[in-house]
């Protein structure tokens, strides 16, 4: 499966006044994770706008569990890797770490989306391409 780590230095503006990080900044840096795997994929969000009219890979849902905080100076590790992919969906877990200390998991559900004129929402999920899957899974490199 298609996979990438993103590091993430804790600085001050990322904590609450107990110097713990403020949780909503783990959402923030599961979302860059995941752009920057799939940019490292050849899925960048722009060029899949181009190439299949996609809207975007729009989060459906994220669980995250909490093990230990992380704090002002620390440096963590997000893993990323594309877990179960559906017809229109992919999941995608992390594992936040400092060194070897799990400080969070998290999961999230990505659905694969185009413009619909006809939708209320003005999207509509379709099936992710073939050539994307294969990406994804890790059947076939970058293009």
């Amino acid at each position: 499966m298609l996979n990438g780590r993103h590091q993430v230095r804790v600085y001050w503006g990322h904590c609450d006044p107990a110097k713990i990080v403020f949780y909503p900044n783990y959402y923030v840096w599961i979302d860059e994770s995941s752009h920057e795997m799939l940019e490292k994929g050849g899925l960048d969000q722009l060029g899949l706008r181009k190439r299949y009219g996609l809207r975007g890979t729009v989060l459906g849902s994220v669980v995250a569990k909490f093990m230990t905080p992380s704090y002002f100076g620390d440096v963590l590790d997000v893993y990323s890797q594309v877990g179960k992919i559906g017809r229109s969906t992919f999941e995608i877990e992390h594992r936040i770490q400092r060194d070897e200390t799990l400080i969070a998991t998290a999961t999230e559900l990505r659905i694969w989306v185009v413009d619909d004129e006809d939708s209320p929402s003005g999207i509509k999920a379709v099936p992710i391409p073939d050539a994307v899957q294969d990406v994804l899974a890790g059947r076939a490199a970058a293009y």
